[in-house]
């Protein structure tokens, strides 16, 4: 079997699944915390910002693989598992095209973490360079209510910029998503940087862990990541939105 075949788009399976978004954190939030004011006034759209960049999805069953992207030439793989792509797997590759422009992920959306439940945010740590916030996560329908109400939200950013730095959703005691199902432990963390050149903020890093058991005897144990690098942005004129 070749190897894309392997990966076929099942990175970050749970975390294309889970209805999990961020920014803008609830704009709506009644009496919001002044720090999280502060941070919110400091997020803006960035549907102006257009950037090339590499990314690397990785992870412990499915391996290793690099695709390139650019508003020019789109996506394009680059390696898999650390050699060029074979010809099968570039033909493969092009043929999961419209799917794999609806699943990608890109630096510049920061919409992946989670939506912020309304007067649930709250300083929980600060010092002179962060602040720390936690909160209760807007899960949305598709997962049950008895492990939403198990799932917690952190957000750390820069206190002279109010960018975030670091955000980690997660669950804080077993739960089942489904019968026969019991998920031990669920983490999702994500790491920003700032780009230089247009000011933007970036995504620099994914990670999604997750372990339990289905029907007792099946374990389940799945570690991924993807990484962006290579970035080159650019300031592109915003594109209307509606008619």
């Amino acid at each position: 079997m070749d190897r894309i075949n392997v990966t076929k788009y099942r990175y970050l399976v749970f975390l294309l699944t889970l209805p999990i978004s961020l920014l803008p954190l609830n704009l709506n939030a009644d009496e919001p915390d002044p720090s999280y004011a502060r941070f919110l006034e400091a997020s803006p759209p960035q549907d102006d910002i257009a950037c090339a960049y590499t990314m690397t999805h990785s992870s412990a069953d499915s391996g290793v693989r690099v695709e390139r992207f650019s508003p020019e030439r789109r996506w394009r793989l680059i390696s898999v598992d650390g050699s060029e792509p074979s010809e099968s797997e570039l033909v493969d590759y092009e043929a999961e095209a419209d799917e794999r422009m609806s699943r990608r992920n890109s630096p510049t959306d920061l919409e992946f973490l989670s939506k912020v439940k309304s007067g649930t945010v709250k300083v929980d740590r600060e010092n002179a360079e962060t602040i720390e916030f936690v909160f209760v996560p807007e899960m949305g329908e598709d997962i049950p209510d008895e492990m939403a109400q198990k799932m917690s939200g952190r957000l750390t950013v820069a206190k002279d910029s109010m960018r975030p730095m670091k955000s980690m959703i997660s669950l804080n005691e077993p739960a089942s998503p489904m019968t026969g199902v019991k998920i031990r432990r669920l983490e999702q963390e994500a790491i920003f940087v700032k780009d230089h050149a247009t000011g933007a903020t970036l995504v620099k890093s994914m990670n999604f862990e997750v372990h339990g058991r289905a029907f007792v005897v099946k374990r389940i144990s799945q570690q991924e990541k993807v990484a962006f690098s290579e970035f080159d942005c650019k300031l592109v004129e915003a594109q209307p939105i509606g008619p």
